[in-house]
């Protein structure tokens, strides 16, 4: 379970991982050592799981955001997921309930690219056997992205002093 300095900890992180310790420490006002401890106890229980760099997809040379929901045939999801993966542009999949099997949120550079990532003979979604049908939805605004995810239970943060 969680405490208060657990959850104001993993706030923090999630905000900028590349603090230093003795900042965090100096901004939660708790011991160094003890943010030390924590953070390794929480890298353990596998609550943090790693650390990442957050980049601008358009600065890469990839402005385009599309979701593109896969519908497929029979128990296939894992295995078009696993050939969608290995193009580079897939930045998340999903299996979810509904009408699709996948949801693929995937970066690309035009809609000419999205034409191949759907259509391509060789490596496109419908070029596999398992696909049936495809919806693409081509992101226009990004309002929120990248949220620092809240234990259930976050106690609230104390007030600044």
């Amino acid at each position: 379970m969680l405490d208060k300095i657990d959850s104001l900890i993993l706030e923090a992180l999630q905000t900028d991982s590349a603090r230093k310790i003795h900042e965090l420490a100096r901004e939660l006002r708790l011991p160094r050592s003890t943010v030390y401890h924590r953070i390794k106890k929480l890298e353990t229980a596998g609550v943090i799981v790693g650390y990442k760099a957050v980049v601008d997809a358009a600065k890469l040379g990839r402005p385009v955001t599309v979701f593109v929901n896969i519908v497929t045939t029979g128990h296939s999801q894992k295995e078009v997921a696993k050939h969608l993966a290995m193009l580079g542009v897939v930045e998340e999949m999903f299996v979810v309930t509904g009408p699709h099997d996948l949801i693929a949120k995937v970066r690309l550079q035009d809609n000419a690219e999205l034409g191949k990532f759907v259509f391509d003979e060789k490596k496109g979604v419908k070029s596999l056997k398992a696909t049936l049908r495809t919806e693409s939805y081509v992101v226009l605004e990004t309002l929120k992205e990248n949220a620092v995810i809240q234990p259930t239970s976050l106690p609230q943060r104390p007030p600044a002093r």
